[in-house]
């Protein structure tokens, strides 16, 4: 049940494996020969007549269908079920809303929100059209099915919406605090990173809004001259046992339990000043690694008295790699270096980059980690 579920708490050390399952329906059918071999075959004939009917009938729903009503029952009843219980972190879902313009040119934000929450949780895409409500209504309306057509095509199980908003910030800020229903409330932003912004402070202070509301945020920073990346490596910057760190882990094995990732090989980086730090890090990585029941392989790098710039480091051992995975600290008023200027120096060697940043809703350590 709960590998069908999809909680990503479900990390077991050893899965049965698919001969397993092959063989005891093997061993049923030879018992079901052997005591009735006329009732074997006629049932196995009535099944495939049911599946075949089914799959070539297309059941239409129209607004009175009472199969619409039974399902609208299902999902109010569901709701209430879920607004009245509290949700322990081992039950932690990942519910997204991905903000971004025409989907057909944010074709990475849905492939990204695809692979990390498929199977697990509710994700939608909204798309925001910027303008005054009365001029631009209508034509919301009329890209709505286009946009749904197209996000169904890259996504079949993602939610869409279209609306329009004076400003797109305050849209942003608006849907995360209102979108969702109650019980599955979206608890991740995922949106694309304004490094090309012409006002970056205004983005600046949308992240720090967003903050505050505390959800996890993932700003994903797409390189568009590796469109064809072949999803063979995955890098984290570790910056230590924080949320961010194990929000990291979280999204690596996410990352890897698709099936575009799944021969992906996971890095963790860490970074000290001092010779005698690295044993004492490799030792606490490893059994980071081990509790967390994540596949990755540690890298301790030394930068004697930190020298060489960090941005260095990474370019140098993440140039190549499919995915970095950074923890981001959020924009602090008065600092001397823009946020987005702070961020593109960091990540100026790199190829595509998640930026993270957890909520301190996020519970991970007990989610990612053994008491054992």
């Amino acid at each position: 049940i709960q590998s069908w579920s999809g909680i990503p708490s479900y990390r077991p050390d050893f899965k049965t494996p698919s001969w397993v399952s092959f063989l005891g329906a093997v061993i049923c059918a030879a018992i079901m020969f052997k005591l009735d071999t006329v009732a074997m075959f006629g049932a196995a004939f009535v099944m495939l007549a049911i599946y075949f009917l089914l799959k070539r009938r297309q059941f239409r729903s129209s607004p009175g269908d009472t199969w619409g009503g039974f399902w609208a029952a299902v999902v109010q009843f569901g709701s209430l079920h879920l607004h009245r219980r509290t949700v322990d972190s081992l039950n932690w879902r990942p519910h997204a809303i991905v903000f971004g313009g025409p989907p057909s040119e944010r074709q990475h934000l849905i492939h990204l929100s695809r692979w990390l929450v498929q199977g697990r949780g509710l994700c939608t895409y909204y798309y925001l059209i910027e303008g005054p409500i009365r001029q631009q209504v209508a034509h919301a309306r009329e890209i709505e099915p286009s946009v749904r057509d197209i996000v169904g095509t890259l996504y079949p199980e993602m939610l869409s919406r279209v609306s329009v908003c004076r400003n797109i910030y305050d849209g942003i800020l608006n849907v995360t605090q209102s979108y969702g229903l109650s019980g599955m409330v979206p608890n991740t932003v995922i949106m694309g990173f304004a490094e090309h912004s012409k006002a970056p402070e205004e983005f600046a202070e949308l992240v720090r809004d967003i903050l505050v509301l505390d959800n996890n945020l993932l700003l994903f920073k797409h390189d568009p001259h590796r469109n064809q990346v072949e999803h063979q490596t995955i890098d984290i910057w570790w910056g230590g046992l924080e949320r961010n760190g194990a929000m990291m882990l979280l999204l690596a094995f996410l990352l890897t339990s698709s099936e575009a990732w799944s021969e992906a090989k996971v890095r963790i980086h860490v970074v000290v000043d001092k010779e005698r730090k690295k044993e004492p890090a490799l030792r606490h990585l490893n059994r980071i690694i081990d509790k967390s029941r994540v596949k990755a392989e540690p890298n301790i790098i030394l930068n004697p008295s930190r020298k060489t710039p960090i941005a260095e480091i990474m370019a140098g051992e993440s140039r190549q790699t499919d995915l970095s995975l950074l923890g981001i600290r959020p924009p602090e008023d008065g600092e001397t270096e823009p946020f987005v200027e702070r961020i593109n120096n960091l990540t100026e060697g790199l190829g595509s980059a998640l930026l993270v940043r957890a909520s301190t809703r996020f519970d991970g350590v007990e989610l990612m980690f053994d008491d054992e």
